[in-house]
């Protein structure tokens, strides 16, 4: 029987956090916790070798990642400031090629991949700041991130995000104060 694991065991740092399979299962992406910021690794399964990363820099933190095509991810990533603890959304995506290439920095945060579109994806965006308050839009746009995103729909109240369906049609749009 083996031993139960100690406290150390159970409060150490996970080598790895968040793993996903791309739609073709050929690749994974998955975060990689550092003492100072938290690194996106993309891995070819066939060989376990890293294709590609995504650093933030001192401080930064991939908090998610989404598939956007066989060969094309996103990641949502956010930063300590300050004296906060808690890092800090910072509105911003990144996104690039399983092999490191097509890299772009984008304003917004993904709402939906779109599976059964490989060529677009859905992100909400800030467009406009009243009052301290962010006005958002749902957008359409390429995942290789280049063109003028298409514009869907505005959020019902400042700061809102969105519901839509498999299709990628908005039902539900909704904000917290």
């Amino acid at each position: 029987q083996a031993a139960p694991p100690t406290l150390d065991d159970l409060l150490r740092r996970p080598q790895y956090e968040s793993m996903s399979l791309s739609p073709s299962g050929e690749y994974v992406a998955t975060r990689v916790p550092l003492d100072d910021r938290t690194v996106l690794a993309i891995v070819r399964r066939a060989d376990m070798k890293v294709t590609a990363s995504v650093d933030p820099g001192h401080e930064g933190f991939v908090d998610s990642s989404f598939w956007v095509s066989d060969t094309r991810l996103y990641a949502e990533w956010s930063m300590r400031l300050g004296n906060l603890t808690q890092p800090y959304s910072m509105g911003e995506l990144y996104s690039i090629d399983v092999d490191g290439s097509n890299r772009r920095a984008l304003s917004g945060a993904v709402i939906d991949p779109l599976r059964n579109d490989q060529e677009h994806v859905l992100i909400v965006s800030c467009v406009k700041v009243l009052k301290n308050e962010c006005i958002t839009r749902l957008r359409k746009m390429r995942t290789d991130g280049r063109g003028t995103p298409e514009d869907i729909v505005d959020g019902a109240a400042p700061g809102a995000t969105f519901l839509v369906d498999r299709m990628g049609v908005p039902h539900f749009s909704w904000a917290t104060d």
